[in-house]
């Protein structure tokens, strides 16, 4: 990316090390987030099955989106 944007040696050096930081660290930043949300969905679970009992087709869907508010 960086040759293809015109910065000079140094530049696409930084660059380069940059993104392989934040290839390696964002699925770890993920995988924590994800961790947070499991007793979220399982309490969601335990809650809608009782509810709802008989049901076996209910599924929760969550996204991190849910952990930033």
């Amino acid at each position: 990316m960086g040759i293809i944007a015109g910065y000079d040696f140094k530049h696409i050096l930084l660059l380069g090390i940059s993104i392989g930081g934040v290839m390696f660290i964002l699925p770890r930043m993920v995988r924590i987030l994800m961790e947070g949300l499991l007793p979220l969905s399982e309490a969601i679970k335990k809650y809608l099955n009782a509810k709802y009992p008989g049901r076996d087709d209910l599924f929760i869907g969550l996204d991190i989106a849910v952990s930033s508010r």
